[in-house]
């Protein structure tokens, strides 16, 4: 397994220099000598894997024969206190690693709705979430990925005939109109209601991250404008303008997820150009590196070199713009020996589907810090 698991890392790096390198580079001596790259050429993208609160240490020594200096923390259960985010930090400091983001799955996903829908509770849910702001940053964390996202929403299902990508299994959605109809919290919520609830977030959340500096990071969401007749705030880039607009804080910016700007290039544009807009405004606070098969209404989570995104042109964006935050693989296909593999990061593809995608980002990363960048 271990040795699968090596050809699966070095033919990843291999890959990524020879997409790199398919053009002319001014810098190449006649005799191909290798150019190492000038400190102000070396890329500050931090490459990393987001993991739950009690990974294995067999888990992170794979992280550490990875390369990785860093990981980002998503919180699946239990409790979310300062002394339990301290004793999180502390034991990856122990391990060698930074923190970078982390991530209140527990809050986010399963407590949020009347902070996102509006209603009953959600000034002592504010209070509940002001406190992990400050407790996590007192702690060491940079950033926090937040998902604004009603939780009973649902507009994609599993198609009967999934796919794979390349005979691994991933993840294959389908846009279902039927099951996005029923409306879920028993009546509409139009676009104007939820940018309410959103700016009555934003006026508390943001003068508490500016005095922490913790950066808030949202995570956008599919480019798909309603569904159970919610309107969803963030699904596009007139949307993430329209945020950064009321939100009007440096502490406010975006979990850039590649993915996700794949699902829809009518709303969310050319990714490479959006990372340079957003990166170059101190708005990219984390990053996922996916790819896609194509847009909605039907794709596939592919490995990098596997979709229809130049991941390559990606990367560039983030190196050219000088993004210095955390970068993972986000969700990996799952392959053939990944059953054998010790869990412990979360998402899909917890071994040799994540390990080809680290190697692939850092290849592209080694590439293009050598001046090997196709016209």
């Amino acid at each position: 397994m271990k040795t699968r698991m090596c050809a699966a890392l070095t033919v990843s790096l291999f890959l990524g220099f020879v997409l790199a390198i398919q053009g002319d580079d001014p810098r190449r001596t006649t005799d191909e000598t290798p150019v190492e790259p000038t400190p102000s050429e070396r890329s500050n993208i931090k490459l990393s894997i987001r993991i739950n609160t009690n990974p294995s240490d067999e888990y992170l020594l794979y992280l550490r024969q990875l390369g990785l200096t860093h990981v980002d923390i998503v919180i699946t259960s239990g409790e979310y206190d300062r002394e339990r985010l301290e004793s999180i930090v502390t034991r990856m400091n122990e391990n060698g690693f930074e923190v970078g983001s982390v991530n209140n799955h527990v809050f986010w996903a399963r407590k949020s709705d009347p902070l996102v829908m509006g209603g009953e509770g959600r000034e002592k849910l504010m209070e509940e979430y002001l406190q992990f702001v400050r407790d996590a940053a007192a702690v060491g964390f940079r950033a926090e990925l937040i998902s604004w996202r009603p939780s009973r929403v649902r507009y994609f299902r599993r198609p009967e005939d999934a796919k794979t990508t390349r005979g691994a299994h991933t993840v294959d959605r389908l846009l279902d109109p039927e099951l996005s109809s029923e409306l879920v919290y028993g009546r509409r919520y139009p676009a104007e209601e939820m940018w309410e609830n959103f700016a009555w977030w934003a006026e508390r959340a943001m003068p508490v991250a500016e005095e922490t500096g913790l950066s808030v990071g949202v995570h956008t969401n599919a480019g798909v404008p309603e569904a159970n007749g919610v309107a969803i705030p963030f699904h596009s880039r007139d949307c993430i303008d329209k945020a950064i607009e009321i939100a009007d804080s440096p502490r406010f910016g975006l979990t850039l997820c590649t993915g996700v700007f794949a699902t829809n290039p009518d709303t969310y544009g050319d990714i490479p150009d959006a990372v340079r807009y957003y990166g170059s405004r101190n708005r990219i606070f984390h990053a996922h590196f996916r790819n896609l098969s194509s847009p909605i209404p039907r794709y596939q989570e592919t490995f990098p070199d596997n979709g229809y995104v130049d991941m390559h042109e990606v990367m560039r964006a983030f190196y050219e713009v000088g993004y210095d935050g955390t970068m993972i693989p986000d969700h990996a296909p799952v392959m053939a020996i990944d059953r054998d593999v010790p869990r412990g990061g979360v998402g899909i593809g917890p071994g040799a589907g994540r390990t080809y995608s680290i190697a692939y980002m850092r290849a592209l990363i080694m590439a293009l810090e050598k001046g090997w960048r196709p016209e």
